[in-house]
């Protein structure tokens, strides 16, 4: 047990520069550009543009970014953050116009499509002559190569441009905000691709549908041998094996009619659809592809999820998807933007999504007002405690740190339990039943206080 614990007082001891150290790669790579570790155009290709499902659960992530707005906020000298609601603030203005052929909407819709099918998105920044970044560009990710120093940080990026010839723009790290999807265990500096994870059974559905495409070009009807009786060369049965293949397929096949002879036999080799269980197939693939983009299926049309699907299934799905797959997204997103972009404009600012307007997630917004307006008229909450959870202005001076005032409190929660008393209970109370009564309000007040707190920090947070 003694050299566990010493040894893990050696690991914690470790300073950053060593931890960094710890994901170098050889000496000989160090400085050198970094590939994608998967094929992109592939996965745009045969996932992205070949494969419906995977191509509606993508499209069902990016629209998303039509509804929550970017919001700037700016700390103050009590260290709580506001607001910025002026349009000529250098960062609301920059992320309200991008560039000039992007919107917000756009942008981001770009950015998650990336991200969605290699794993990370990239957005370049450009400067002014005077340094300020003055707009945001996406970098196509297949584009992007990552070059790591001996110390394990990224020290640079190299982008190459379609079809030029050489080795492309070197673009220093601090002009490039970086935002991997999923860790992969496997890489330090890429991020994890769903259609990395789902590639096979992509590959499974893809394939399901090109065996039923080709099942309906031959006549819906399996591959089989025409059998003949009597001995015929080999440049008479290819014969007739093109003129059998181009009287019964594709379209113009359709539907004909075939007459042997008694010295001829067709006899069927192939499966139909029904015998192969293709459903239960699809229903596999589906589920996984789904799972994989965190969409519920009946969001995007999969019978999977129509076969189970009702009206309150299908909000319940939209909220688990809002709760679970795209919060999540927002919320990490952010965070690359403040690290990456708010910085620049000063330490003080912070980029964040509103999602309380979002009406998947109303049913949330509306119990967390209710317990801003309770709180306060209960003299739980401070002004701006119940502010900050409303997500309005804060008050500024010691008139945001005041609650209501006693005589409120007593109307509104003691006074609660003074008229339950009066009317349960004719006759005055007892010293102990005082005290007992007492005991429960100042217990019940400071418990409420810790959770108004609770919650607060974890709205800041």
């Amino acid at each position: 047990m003694r050299s566990i614990r010493t040894w893990m007082r050696e690991v914690w001891a470790v300073g950053t520069k060593d931890v960094v150290s710890a994901r170098i790669i050889s000496t000989w790579r160090a400085g050198k550009p970094l590939s994608p570790p998967d094929d992109y155009r592939a996965f745009a290709e045969d996932g992205y543009r070949r494969n419906s499902l995977i191509a509606s659960c993508i499209w069902e992530i990016v629209t998303s970014a039509a509804e929550p707005r970017f919001i700037v906020k700016k700390k103050q000298s009590d260290g709580m953050h506001v607001v910025v609601t002026d349009s000529r603030d250098p960062l609301v203005a920059l992320l309200a116009k991008p560039n000039e052929e992007h919107t917000t909407y756009t942008l981001l819709e770009q950015l998650f499509t990336h991200q969605q099918i290699s794993g990370n998105w990239f957005l370049r920044k450009l400067r002014s002559q005077a340094g300020n970044v003055v707009a945001l560009w996406p970098l196509r990710p297949d584009k992007v190569r990552i070059i790591p120093n001996k110390e394990g940080w990224v020290e640079s990026y190299r982008f190459l441009s379609e079809g030029a010839v050489g080795e492309g723009l070197l673009i220093p790290a601090n002009d490039v905000v970086h935002d991997p999807l999923h860790p992969d265990p496997l890489n330090d500096f890429w991020g994890l691709s769903p259609i990395a994870v789902l590639s096979r059974f992509g590959d499974l559905d893809n394939s399901a549908t090109d065996y039923l495409r080709a099942f309906f070009q031959n006549d819906a009807t399996p591959a089989g041998i025409l059998k003949l009786k009597a001995k015929v060369p080999p440049e008479e049965r290819q014969t007739i094996k093109e003129k059998w293949i181009k009287e019964h397929t594709q379209g113009a096949g359709w539907h004909t009619v075939s007459v042997l002879d008694a010295d001829a036999e067709y006899v069927s080799l192939g499966a139909s659809p029904d015998k192969l269980r293709m459903q239960s197939l699809w229903d596999q693939t589906e589920t996984r592809i789904c799972a994989s983009f965190g969409v519920p299926p009946i969001l995007v049309g999969a019978l999977v999820g129509l076969n189970r699907s009702t009206f309150a299934n299908y909000a319940e799905a939209r909220k688990s998807f809002w709760e679970e797959t795209l919060s999540p997204l927002y919320s990490r997103c952010a965070q690359r933007l403040t690290e990456g972009l708010a910085h620049e404009f000063g330490d003080d600012y912070v980029i964040e999504f509103d999602l309380t307007t979002i009406l998947a997630l109303q049913e949330n917004q509306n119990a967390k007002r209710q317990y801003a307006f309770d709180g306060w008229n209960n003299g739980l909450l401070t002004m701006n405690q119940a502010l900050t959870i409303l997500g309005l202005p804060l008050v500024v001076g010691d008139a945001g740190e005041e609650r209501k005032s006693v005589a409120p409190i007593n109307q509104g929660f003691g006074g609660l339990l003074r008229r339950s008393s009066m009317e349960h209970h004719a006759r005055s109370l007892t010293t102990n039943e005082k005290r007992a009564m007492a005991r429960f309000r100042r217990v019940a007040r400071q418990h409420f206080q810790a959770q108004g707190k609770a919650l607060v920090t974890h709205l800041k947070d």
